[in-house]
C-alpha cells in the first residue's frame, strides 16, 4: 500500500511539474502578431523643429520582421482627422554620416555629410515602429495627435487604433540664453598674473532671430555708449586658458562649434550647418560658454588703472532653430579706446 502511495505522489508531481514548464514556456509558432502590443509610454512630448525619436514598439513575443507605418492621424480632443497637414512632405536636411568632432574640423567637411530630403514631419520606423520627428514639424500645429497604425509580419496584419499611442507637439524657443547653470559674466585679468582677478558689471546680452535663412550668428562686442569693438584690428580675441601646458589650451568661443567665422570691422559673421549650437555641453566644465578676451590696449574699465588687465566677457548660448541671428554684448562700465 505505501508502495502505490509512493508511486502515485510521483506521478502526481512529474505530471504537475510537466503542466507547470509548459505554461511557463510558451512557444509561439512562426508568424505570431501579438494582439497586445503596446509603447514603453502612451504619450511622448515633441518640441517643434527639433530632431527626436519615441522609444520602438514593444512588439510582445511577436514573429520578426514586422513593417510598421502610419495610417491615419487624428486630433486627440476633437477626433478631426489630420492626414492632409501630417503627410505632407517637406524638406529637411539630413545626415548621411556620423559628425565626429575630432575630424570634422571645417564648415566644408560637415557639409559633406549632409543632404536634404523630402520628408514628412513624423516619420515612422518601419522596423522599430519608433515616430521620428524632424524639422518639418516646424509646420504643424501644436497640439495633442494620435494614430491608426498597421504592424504587418509573415502571418498576419494588425490595425492600432487610436489609444495605443500619443504625440503632444509644443512649441519651442529658438534659442537659450542660459542654457543650464550658465550665467552672464566679465572679469578683468591683470596682464603680469592671470589669478589675479577683477570682477566688472555683469554685460547686458541681447539676442534675436531676424531672418530665416542664411543660418548665421553674427555677434557684436560693444561698449558702454554702444561703439563696436573691431575683429579685424584684432581687438576681439581667442582666450587663453591660464597656468602651464594648460588643457583645453583656449577656452571655447562659437567658432569652435559652427567651425568657421568671418571677421568684419564691427562684428564676428559664424555660419552653421548643424542644430543644436553648441551640439553637446563642452568638456572641462565649460557647459555652454562662450568666451572672448579684449585685450588691455582696446579697453578702459572705469575705476581700474589702463594697459593692466585684459576684458574678459563670457555668455552663455544654445541655438534650436535655423535662421540668421544676431547677439550684442554690452558691457557696461567698459569703453573702447
Amino acid at each position: 500500500m505505501k508502495l502505490i502511495n509512493k508511486l502515485h505522489h510521483r506521478c502526481t508531481t512529474a505530471l504537475l511539474s510537466t503542466v507547470l514548464l509548459c505554461c511557463g514556456c510558451t512557444k509561439y509558432e512562426k508568424g505570431f502578431l501579438s494582439p497586445y502590443i503596446q509603447y514603453p509610454l502612451k504619450t511622448y512630448t515633441v518640441i517643434k523643429g527639433r530632431a527626436s525619436t519615441t522609444d520602438g514598439m514593444v512588439l510582445d513575443g511577436s514573429s520578426l520582421p514586422v513593417s510598421v507605418k502610419i495610417l491615419h492621424v487624428y486630433d486627440v480632443h476633437s477626433g478631426k482627422l489630420m492626414d492632409s497637414i501630417f503627410f505632407k512632405k517637406y524638406t529637411v536636411q539630413v545626415w548621411n554620416g556620423s559628425y565626429d568632432a575630432a575630424k570634422d574640423t571645417t564648415l566644408d567637411m560637415i557639409k559633406a555629410k549632409q543632404s536634404t530630403l523630402d520628408l514628412e514631419p513624423l516619420h515612422m520606423n518601419e522596423q522599430s515602429g519608433s515616430i521620428e520627428a524632424n524639422t518639418g514639424t516646424l509646420n504643424l500645429p501644436a497640439g495633442d495627435y494620435n494614430f491608426d497604425i498597421q504592424v504587418t509580419n509573415i502571418g498576419s496584419t494588425e490595425i492600432l487604433k487610436r489609444d495605443v499611442v500619443s504625440i503632444t507637439l509644443v512649441d519651442g524657443v529658438p534659442f537659450e540664453e542660459a542654457p543650464g547653470a550658465g550665467s552672464v559674466a566679465n572679469q578683468l585679468f591683470l596682464l603680469t598674473d592671470e589669478n589675479v582677478v577683477k570682477t566688472l558689471a555683469k554685460p547686458i546680452v541681447t539676442i534675436k532671430r531676424v531672418a530665416d535663412k542664411p543660418n548665421q550668428v553674427t555677434l557684436q562686442l560693444v561698449d558702454k555708449n554702444g561703439v563696436p569693438f573691431n575683429p579685424l584690428k584684432g581687438e576681439i580675441v581667442t582666450r587663453i586658458n591660464g597656468g602651464l601646458n594648460p588643457i583645453p589650451p583656449t577656452r571655447p568661443n562659437l567658432g569652435d562649434y559652427t567651425r568657421t567665422y568671418q571677421p568684419t570691422d564691427t562684428s564676428i559673421v559664424y555660419p552653421f550647418s548643424m542644430l543644436p549650437i553648441p551640439l553637446a555641453s563642452a568638456s572641462y566644465g565649460y557647459n555652454y560658454y562662450m568666451y572672448y578676451r579684449i585685450p588691455t590696449k582696446y579697453a578702459h574699465s572705469d575705476g581700474y588703472p589702463d594697459d593692466l588687465y585684459t576684458v574678459n566677457p563670457r555668455f552663455p548660448v544654445r541655438i534650436w532653430l535655423e535662421g540668421s541671428y544676431t547677439i550684442t554684448v554690452k558691457m557696461p562700465d567698459v569703453t573702447h579706446r
